[in-house]
């Protein structure tokens, strides 16, 4: 299922998707609007299977962000949390513990999450950002940008701090003409060897 989900993410279709995603919703976080796209996508792309996804599925009073289901079986075979940052969100590691521990490493109800993607997106030239919110008169997104190139230095070890594993992936996406790139790290179970 990793592998399925990562195709989409690199795939031509995902990032005309998100194009049209960051020139519409340029003023929020984008986590739900990025869901929907993959789960549109794997839809559209399992026509003539047996699997379907699914936002935000419902177990036992929690939410995940995305899960896969087979036809006729009561249970997800594949469940995804997803988190969406600005480069400049990165400020306190007991943060992003609770962070990970709530969508990774604690279980969902009885329910354990097989992938936790973390998309953080990058302004590719901040005085555009700063012209396009003084155009429209938008509060300051800006600030939420890191002013140095650390911050993917400390997401990346975030994981390997929390003897969670790490990063193993990572995919990015240039928008040059939208001004951004998006990127997708992928936090998945060692023992995950779901089809």
């Amino acid at each position: 299922m990793f592998n399925e989900i990562k195709n989409i993410i690199e795939s031509d279709n995902f990032k005309i998707g998100l194009s049209e995603i960051n020139k519409d919703f340029f003023n929020l976080k984008q986590e739900i609007h990025i869901r929907d796209l993959i789960v549109k996508i794997f839809n559209n792309n399992n026509t003539n299977t047996r699997k379907r996804a699914f936002a935000e599925y419902k177990a036992q009073r929690k939410r995940i962000d995305l899960a896969i289901k087979e036809e006729n079986k009561a249970e997800p075979c594949y469940l995804c949390e997803l988190k969406f940052q600005f480069t400049g969100d990165f400020r306190n590691e007991d943060d992003w513990k609770k962070i990970l521990d709530n969508d990774f490493v604690n279980p969902k109800g009885q329910h354990q999450v097989d992938l936790f993607i973390l998309i953080v997106l990058e302004w590719n030239d901040l005085n555009k950002r700063i012209e396009v919110e003084k155009k429209w008169h938008l509060p300051p997104m800006h600030n939420y940008a890191s002013n140095t190139l650390e911050w993917e230095k400390d997401i990346i070890s975030l994981p390997e701090k929390n003897k969670l594993g790490n990063f193993f992936h990572r995919n990015s996406i240039s928008l040059s003409e939208d001004n951004a790139t998006y990127h997708f790290y992928f936090l998945k179970r060692e023992n995950d060897d779901k089809p």
